[in-house]
């Protein structure tokens, strides 16, 4: 443009003035260029920062409509999906959200599927009311893991969720089986034994508090989330799945307290 119209654009710092008015399409008018030349390519810098413009924003506007597209199209496709369906859903969601983290449903194939090769394998199943948990992980499924390879059974307090745990403690906490060493302690909370306490006595202490000062069978009757805590009273084991799981004879609550 200076070149084109010199005595407008005196020096090269009023040319890239104009240019950055013109391109953002503001214009302040304070320089014009006079020459017919200078004009047409004032013209076309000008349909080029509308261009620009109109490029950027399209992106943005495009980039919120398939956002909602893809919403919709998931709330509409969720009406017909079946539960599994949901699962497999919510489980993607999940995976997408955690990043690398992959998650799959629990059963036989895909559990033998994620020790193949595995490091390290963690169980963490539990069941309402202290019932046995499930063997997610029979002895069969070891030599897919490497020797050296790491069972961690959280579970073990329920029985462990792995067929070969068996409890430990902080002295000797692990066992080999089949090459693999397997970490059972059962109270595993106890590492850091200052931290645990803190957290369960935060929780349950409202809990204590209201039996001490009601007395057990009014409290019990009182707080219904009392009931499922209480696994023996006066002899009688009233917790149905613990009965269960060791062949004992079970007695529900209401009635022990009923002839009491």
């Amino acid at each position: 443009m200076r070149l084109l119209d010199h005595q407008e654009y005196s020096n090269i710092w009023v040319g890239m003035w104009w240019a950055l008015q013109t391109v953002t399409t503001v214009g302040y008018g304070d320089v014009t260029p006079t020459h017919p030349s200078g004009r047409i390519v004032a013209a076309f810098v000008m349909l080029e920062g509308i261009a620009f413009l109109t490029i950027i924003i399209a992106a943005i506007t495009s980039t919120f409509v398939e956002r909602a597209a893809e919403e919709r199209e998931a709330e509409e496709a969720a009406e017909g999906e079946t539960p599994e369906q949901r699962i497999e859903a919510q489980l993607d969601d999940l995976a997408l959200r955690l990043g690398r983290v992959e998650t799959m449903l629990s059963n036989e194939a895909t559990v033998e599927e994620a020790l193949e090769g595995a490091d390290l394998a963690v169980g963490a199943v539990l069941l309402p009311g202290g019932a046995q948990a499930p063997h997610l992980v029979k002895r069969s499924m070891l030599k897919a893991m490497g020797p050296g390879s790491v069972l961690v059974d959280v579970a073990i307090d329920q029985g462990g969720c792995f067929e070969t745990s068996r409890p430990t403690t902080h002295s000797d906490p692990t066992h080999v089986v089949d090459g693999v060493v397997h970490y059972c302690v059962t109270n595993m909370a106890a590492a850091v034994s200052r931290t645990s306490t803190l957290a369960l006595t935060g929780v349950t202490l409202p809990y204590a508090v209201h039996i001490a000062s009601r007395g057990f069978e009014q409290a019990v009757t009182e707080d219904p989330s009392l009931a499922p805590g209480v696994n023996v009273y006066r002899g009688d084991l009233t917790i149905e799945s613990v009965a269960q799981a060791h062949g004992l004879a079970y007695t529900p609550l209401s009635e022990v307290m009923a002839v009491a």
